[in-house]
């Protein structure tokens, strides 16, 4: 979600705790400029469009109310080359969930404004030269951790930055 469009909207599941900790430090060491733009997380949606942050935050606790919680398994890591340079942890488990939830936002009318299909994995390394991208991949082929998915944040660009206007819980 690391892509600014001033006014543009961002839905998220933070990666929680240690693990997000340790996902920032990873993401830095690859030398990732925008590491430090938003937390490390699952985007649902990115580049939203809409002209009334209020009633999107509702619009999207609606779709959230429906959805249980659920948990998120990462195993193994992956690539969007050669169309654009980011390294990501793949999802072995709620990647469906994450693909209602993605649907259901755009459903209510908040349209996505992202450059490619929506594909839900937490981000390693973006942006960044071949040979970094090339180590992500390496170094975290084998990786494996799982966390519970209870809220969505959503965020709102500034700027220079993401803005956190709201946080709603999964299942009402």
């Amino acid at each position: 979600m690391a892509t600014l469009t001033a006014g543009s909207l961002g839905v998220v599941i933070a990666v929680p705790g240690s693990l997000a900790q340790q996902l920032h430090q990873w993401r830095a060491s690859f030398g990732e400029a925008a590491t430090g733009l938003v937390p490390p997380h699952v985007t649902i949606l990115t580049n939203g469009v809409t002209d009334d942050v209020d009633a999107a935050v509702g619009a999207v606790a609606d779709v959230a109310a429906r959805t249980d919680p659920f948990t998120i398994v990462l195993r193994g890591a992956g690539s969007f080359l050669p169309h654009s340079p980011v390294a990501f942890l793949r999802l072995a488990a709620g990647a469906g969930e994450c693909i209602d939830l993605h649907e259901g936002i755009v459903a209510a009318g908040i349209a996505s404004g992202a450059l490619f299909p929506y594909h839900p994995h937490v981000t390693l390394a973006q942006g960044v030269g071949r040979d970094s991208l090339d180590e992500a991949l390496m170094r975290f082929s084998g990786f494996a951790a799982q966390f519970p998915a209870t809220t969505l944040g959503v965020f709102r660009a500034g700027q220079t930055e993401w803005e956190q206007v709201g946080e709603v819980p999964l299942g009402g």
